[in-house]
């Protein structure tokens, strides 16, 4: 591994637990239990073992940097899931733990010597291993598990999603982040702001932006229309540069501008969401709508979920932890 691939393993890794809350926005709660087969994890179990998995890595680190050479332990984690009852554990709970050891981590290994990368361990099943190796195995863990709970999320799409539990999703988390909003004032909204400089009408005018995205479609007109920014920069899926030119754009917005707008184009979304039939929220965004985006692969439930119920969420959770 070369100084620059490790630099980007360890940024891949520093980001695990925001990877892991941006994919668990895109599955309902709802449906963190649903086990597609008996030999299969649900979510749920998925999460669980996420924090044991982080918490043995936690120790495997600390070995690597202060007992070189020693022996660690592996574990059964089939077991653990049965025996330590992982769905009777609380999630959110298993999330708190893993982003603080996650991040304790992080600021161990962040500016290490290089010759420190070589240090060894004895692990019980898989031998001789180096710091690289353990580097290599957690920074892509997370990535792996997200992959494994969307295949959970489309085996329950496939028998239990409906334009009326799509409904009802979106009504639930807007009302949880409206009840949110209406108990800050304006300057908690305002003067405070993250490291990045985002306060609360920041995510406000960007939850509408991406909410008016989508509803242009069913209006037949193209998305980047919705944000905007040019076709060709919306194609470049550059994330970070759109999300900063929609913060620059609305940041002249007062709260009750931005509240307002936003609470009309939800209004208008819902709208045309409650007129979907079943067989029509199952289909592929670029058979339903007239202006997809090109290489869209997603369903029309998917698209109208990820930029509403799992958007609120998303955003509510970064929200609560800006203003406490």
């Amino acid at each position: 591994m070369t100084s620059d691939e490790r630099k980007q393993k360890i940024e891949a890794y520093r980001t695990g637990y925001q990877q892991l809350m941006a994919a668990l926005s895109n599955f309902p709660l709802s449906m963190w239990q649903f086990r597609p087969a008996e030999h299969r994890w649900t979510i749920h179990e998925i999460i669980i073992h996420i924090a044991d998995s982080e918490a043995n890595s936690y120790i495997r680190c600390r070995r690597f940097l202060a007992e070189p050479g020693s022996a660690v332990l592996g574990y059964a984690e089939t077991k653990w899931a049965q025996a330590l009852d992982y769905h009777g554990q609380n999630p959110q709970a298993a999330l708190d733990l893993f982003k603080l050891l996650r991040q304790q981590s992080y600021e161990l290994i962040r500016d290490l010597p290089e010759e420190t990368w070589f240090n060894t361990v004895n692990h019980s099943e898989s031998g001789l291993m180096t710091m690289e190796t353990w580097l290599d195995t957690y920074a892509r863990h997370i990535p792996d598990h997200i992959q494994q709970m969307r295949l959970v999320y489309l085996d329950w799409v496939k028998t239990n999603f409906s334009t009326g539990g799509l409904i009802a999703e979106i009504e639930t988390a807007w009302g949880e982040l409206q009840a949110f909003l209406t108990g800050l004032n304006e300057s908690q909204m305002i003067d405070i702001h993250d490291d990045h400089g985002w306060n609360v009408r920041d995510h406000i005018t960007h939850l509408a932006a991406w909410e008016q995205s989508v509803l242009f479609l069913f209006q037949g007109k193209p998305r980047h229309l919705a944000l905007g920014i040019s076709e060709e920069k919306f194609a470049n899926h550059n994330i970070d540069e759109t999300n900063a030119f929609i913060r620059e754009l609305k940041n002249s917005y007062s709260i009750g501008e931005a509240l307002q707008e936003f609470g009309e184009i939800h209004a208008s979304l819902l709208e045309q969401v409650r007129l979907l039939t079943d067989a029509e929220v199952s289909l592929l965004v670029v058979q339903f709508f007239a202006h997809p985006q090109a290489g869209d692969s997603r369903r029309v439930f998917e698209i109208i979920r990820q930029n509403t119920a799992g958007h609120f969420l998303e955003h509510l959770g970064w929200m609560k932890t800006l203003v406490s």
